[in-house]
């Protein structure tokens, strides 16, 4: 019954539309015939030839008019009244589901990776907490044990001493209480200064000697930049014996760039100038060079750096060699007499000239005059070691510079390093640096200089011709990789 009733409804609505379609094509034959009639008689009267004959290929298809009228009609009638949406296709349905079922699964693959990365950060945070307790646990063991061991060496110490004490041993043995914390005071300084000297630093400290123009911060800056493990610098101009005073401020901004990019003070080290000779015969030159050796002690403390390295002197031509070796460790212990901890650096020369120190017999003399041996050292140039005969270039040239130096001077005393090749032969007596790789000595020569663990934890410093100091300093790495 209701199918029949469907039916009936769409029957009757199709006989509406039949009817208003008729009409409507009733209303386009009639407005189709008014329209050509006027077309007629306007091509009548303007298209006449001469005989009053209207010209074949002018007249208008009756047809034609008809047809383009009646259409226009109808396509201007659906413009206005525009149809509605025809039903999706099933293809358009497929097509939706399919989309909406690509959308879901994307959505739940986001969500399943923001749930896992969570994880992953928790997972994170969590090992890292237990790492910084586990740090903070061994810590404290160090800690507990470093207390303990220091108890014990007090107890140690105390031990001796008494021992010493009831053995009647009054020459040693201490009188007072006073004289007992004092004796045992140097007892775990010396302990402690053995310790730092087994555990020093297995690391070759390879740098260069860097500038200072704009500020005594700016040599940090270029050691960073070449990748230098330490450097060298002047601590104020070489032209004139006068400098200006260390400024306070430029000396926290030196010590506060030291700290930051990790240069202790012992992988620093600064060069004296060129213009002192504290073996000088001349009293001018002389008393100009002391003033000088204090003045950059001094400097060297306010920068809270531990080394200062300089060239010993020349005779001249006019006084000894020993009388020079005296002027020299006067020098020094006067130096050292008005400074607290610096150590003085004394270099090894090359034989040039009157200059002292080429021979490791002339190190040692300055080394026996000082009175505190605690600050003074030695310097190694391998230029100015290459120059005075000793054949760095071979094997056996170079195990007798380290027989020969560890046999009279001992290396008890070596502090620093200055790596240079030469541009003369061995024994040229030429103090003239060349790069590396490039003069005598060449990279075999180094390959055994790098390989060496006797210069492990000590500044060493290149002074080559200016070029390419970070390739320079890659490259002597790369010697011992």
């Amino acid at each position: 019954m209701a199918r029949k009733k469907k039916s009936n409804k769409r029957t009757a609505q199709t006989d509406k539309n039949q009817v208003k379609t008729e009409v409507v094509e009733a209303e386009d034959a009639n407005l189709s015939e008014t329209k050509d009639s006027d077309i007629e008689k306007s091509t009548s009267v303007d298209h006449k030839d001469k005989d009053g004959t209207v010209p074949e290929k002018q007249q208008p298809a009756k047809e034609d008019v008809v047809l383009d009228r009646s259409t226009a009609k109808r396509q201007k009638r659906k413009s206005s009244h525009p149809q509605a949406p025809e039903s999706d296709s099933p293809d358009s349905k497929r097509q939706r589901i399919s989309t909406a079922a690509a959308s879901q699964t994307t959505n739940k693959r986001q969500s399943n990776r923001t749930s896992q990365n969570s994880k992953q950060t928790s997972r994170r945070q969590l090992r890292s907490r237990i790492k910084k307790s586990s740090e903070l646990q061994q810590s404290t063991a160090s800690f507990t044990k470093d207390k303990k061991d220091v108890s014990e060496s007090k107890t140690k110490t105390k031990r001796k001493l008494t021992e010493k004490s009831s053995a009647g041993d009054c020459d040693q043995a201490p009188s007072t209480a006073v004289d007992t914390d004092i004796a045992m005071k140097k007892e775990i300084k010396h302990e402690a200064v053995s310790a730092q000297t087994t555990t020093k630093d297995a690391r070759k400290l390879v740098g260069a000697h860097c500038s200072i123009a704009g500020g005594l911060h700016k040599a940090v800056e270029e050691a960073v930049a070449m990748g230098g493990q330490a450097f060298g610098l002047f601590l104020r101009s070489q032209r004139s014996w006068a400098s200006k005073p260390l400024d306070p401020k430029a000396a926290d901004k030196f010590k506060a760039s030291c700290k930051e990019h990790g240069f202790p003070p012992n992988s620093i080290l600064p060069h004296g100038s060129y213009l002192m000779n504290c073996g000088s015969p001349n009293p001018e030159t002389l008393k100009k060079s002391r003033e000088s050796l204090l003045e950059e002690l001094q400097r060297c403390e306010a920068l809270g750096l531990t080394l200062y390295n300089f060239h010993p002197g020349s005779t001249c031509g006019e006084i000894s060699v020993e009388q020079c070796l005296d002027s020299i460790a006067d020098a020094i212990n006067w130096a050292h007499q008005h400074t607290k901890f610096v150590i003085t650096v004394v270099e090894n020369m090359s034989c040039q000239g009157n200059t002292v120190g080429g021979r490791f017999e002339e190190l040692k003399g300055i080394i026996d005059r000082v009175k505190d041996k605690s600050r003074i050292g030695i310097c190694l140039d391998t230029c100015h070691a290459f120059a005075a005969g000793y054949d760095l270039s071979s094997k056996q040239g170079f195990e007798k510079f380290m027989s020969d130096f560890d046999t009279i001077v001992g290396f008890q005393y070596l502090k620093a390093m200055h790596l240079n090749d030469s541009k003369g032969g061995v024994g040229c007596h030429l103090d003239r640096h060349e790069n590396i790789g490039k003069g005598k000595i060449g990279l075999g020569g180094f390959r055994r200089v790098m390989a060496e663990p006797r210069f492990d934890g000590i500044p060493m410093i290149l002074e080559t011709p200016l070029g390419d100091y970070a390739a320079e300093i890659k490259a002597l790495n790369g010697l011992v990789q």
